[in-house]
């Protein structure tokens, strides 16, 4: 236990160092067209990983789910839970939807599923007030 405990605080302070909302992963586009494009939030089916990379993310945030849920002590679930919103919190809006979809598709876990509901409402009801505060600004101001 000492050994997770000490993986998971390297790790949050590992996280702390990139910038929120900074980290991209781009795919091939299917279509033609030049380079890859950012990962697409929406589509046929949002929660399919399309990406190695994001496969791997996607991996990753499932063990930190998994030793949220599982391990005995409470203080290493508490951390590992810290640990997935701040893994989840360095990725641009587009990816980070896609990798909460996945994760709550792919739970096995009613506890996360609810911890990761609560996240992603919490991030649409912060959305939603932003923009309904551009569009108040928008409309007090006289043209």
């Amino acid at each position: 236990l000492v050994v997770t405990y000490v993986a998971l605080d390297n790790l949050s302070d590992l996280l702390r160092r990139v910038p929120r909302y900074t980290l991209k992963v781009f795919e091939e586009r299917r279509h033609g067209g030049q380079g890859p494009v950012e990962v697409a939030a929406t589509g046929a089916d949002p929660t399919t990983t399309t990406s190695p990379l994001l496969e791997a993310y996607f991996q990753f945030g499932e063990l930190l789910g998994t030793v949220a849920v599982l391990c005995v002590s409470h203080t290493h679930r508490q951390r590992a839970f810290q640990c997935l919103l701040e893994f989840l919190g360095r990725f641009t809006e587009r990816t980070r939807h896609k990798l909460l979809m996945a994760l709550l598709r792919g739970c096995p876990y009613g506890p996360l599923k609810g911890l990761l509901m609560r996240q992603l409402k919490d991030e649409l009801a912060a959305e939603f007030s932003a923009l309904d505060e551009n569009l108040r600004r928008d409309n007090a101001t006289p043209q």
